[in-house]
């Protein structure tokens, strides 16, 4: 299966939004659908290099359902490579649960306080949703893959979170390379930086990987709110070209890594475009329905 066999998932995704589901429910399954054909294109990559180098490839049905059910990661090599189990760090086990209940309880009672304000306005729906947003990250992109990491590295497996302590990032590269959702640079980094630029030269790698996840988010964000489209694919060019900037900065002796300058930069770039990525219509039609059927704010009444 090649990157370009993706366009046949195309009539499915049409599929899910004639479904007649509402935004929701169709963000859902674009995303889940986008998910899992990402998952089984890791993993037969990842068996046919075992295969050509003369190794066995079989799985038990345990590995394939934490493969595609428990862990979020897009690296077969290290999921699949086994060790001796090791005792559970409770510590690091704690913080990731906390993640957990910090994002659930913004999601469940703190954000619909919010949106169910007496004084409603449309700033405030998008502010809630915005909270929404964050408590979901902090759920599931912060607590939860990170909890599965810890439980999963117990049990022999040698994977590692998906998420690095991004706010530390003191450069787009560095956000994008070592920090944020490291699952997706693996897979991108294999099937679209790796092979281009052997071809074509670094530039041309890093370029698609950033338009690939502009198509990838356009899918999963703008085609589900039915609207904003193109908004995402803009901020993921802009993301290229601020890697672009950094390392033309660097070739001219004007880049000091790990400096405050650096760090302001990497804020500007990456975060204050972010409105482009996740914009008005998936905020409104999307996250805050989402956040109505987590609703538990009733219980502090």
């Amino acid at each position: 299966m090649s990157l370009l066999q993706f366009v046949y998932l195309l009539p499915l995704i049409g599929l899910w939004v004639l479904a007649g589901f509402d935004e929701p429910l169709t963000m859902i399954a674009i995303a889940t659908t986008l998910f899992l054909a990402i998952k089984t294109h890791s993993l037969l990559i990842y068996r046919d290099r075992r295969l050509r180098n003369g190794n066995e490839f079989e799985l038990d049905f345990a590995s394939w359902f934490g493969w595609y059910a428990v862990w979020w990661g897009l690296k077969p090599s290290e999921y699949f490579q086994r060790q001796p189990k090791r005792k559970c760090d409770r510590g690091e086990l704690a913080f990731a649960g906390l993640k957990c209940v910090i994002g659930a309880l913004l999601l469940t009672l703190v954000v619909p306080r919010v949106l169910n304000h007496p004084n409603q306005s449309a700033g405030r729906e998008i502010a809630g949703g915005w909270l929404g947003m964050i408590g979901i990250v902090f759920c599931m992109h912060f607590g939860y893959s990170h909890l599965a990491a810890v439980v999963l590295r117990s049990r022999g497996r040698l994977v590692t979170p998906i998420m690095n302590w991004p706010v530390v990032a003191t450069s787009v590269s560095e956000f994008w390379g070592r920090r944020w959702n490291l699952a997706f640079r693996d897979y991108a980094h294999v099937t679209l930086f790796m092979p281009l630029a052997r071809k074509w030269g670094a530039g041309a790698g890093l370029i698609a990987g950033f338009v690939f996840s502009g198509v990838i988010h356009e899918l999963a964000i703008s085609l589900p709110a039915r609207g904003g489209y193109g908004w995402p694919m803009l901020y993921f060019l802009i993301q290229g070209l601020g890697v672009w900037a950094e390392r033309q900065f660097s070739k001219l002796g004007w880049w000091e890594p790990g400096s405050m300058v650096n760090r302001v930069w990497a804020i500007v770039v990456v975060a204050l475009p972010v409105p482009l990525l996740f914009h008005q219509a998936f905020v409104t039609k999307v996250i805050v329905p989402i956040v109505d059927w987590c609703d538990l704010s009733w219980l502090l009444d």
